[in-house]
């Protein structure tokens, strides 16, 4: 049965910063990559932050509220790049 994952990925606020939201999204994505996974679809949950208050469900973007690239943004953008024909 084919897996779709959507809605899927790591906020980044006053304890959870940029850094760590890049290699959390490497991660996963690798993860759905491996071959056995099932994973036929993948999507990141926000392109854009909700807001900058830090809560929790506000920073899930690849992108700040103002649309400046975290680098998680880049990283996901190499990704798409590397396995594109991967799902």
């Amino acid at each position: 049965m084919p897996l779709h994952l959507t809605e899927h990925g790591c906020p980044t606020g006053p304890s959870r910063d940029v850094e760590r939201q890049s290699a959390m999204l490497n991660a996963m994505f690798v993860s759905a990559l491996q071959p056995g996974s099932g994973v036929t679809s993948y999507m990141h949950f926000s392109l854009r932050d909700a807001s900058d208050d830090g809560s929790l469900f506000g920073g899930f973007g690849l992108m700040t509220s103002d649309y400046s690239p975290k680098p998680a943004f880049h990283r996901y953008r190499q990704l798409i790049d590397e396995h594109a024909t991967s799902f």
